[in-house]
């Protein structure tokens, strides 16, 4: 990771990173997508939080991801400071 992606995380609070993930538009995601075969070969996936009010999602799926997921990807590789393999 370089020293500018660096520095970009040690100055992520929580309120950037909750704007960043609602810029997403995650809870508007379905709660599950599926390329709709019956043949389930693909890598399954789960994302699960809760806001503030209590309210809680859970959205997943298996060889299908919503339009953005790549963007949702990347922000939480760079929040846990490694680099996408």
């Amino acid at each position: 990771m370089d020293d500018n992606a660096k520095e970009e995380i040690s100055k992520m609070s929580p309120d950037d990173f909750r704007e960043r993930v609602e810029q997403l538009g995650i809870r508007g995601w379905k709660k599950y997508y599926t390329k709709g075969s019956l043949i389930m070969d693909g890598g399954d996936w789960e994302i699960s939080f809760s806001l503030d009010t209590g309210k809680r999602y859970r959205i997943c799926g298996n060889a299908a991801f919503p339009k953005n997921f790549d963007s949702f990807e990347e922000l939480m590789y760079m929040v846990a400071g490694r680099k996408q393999i």
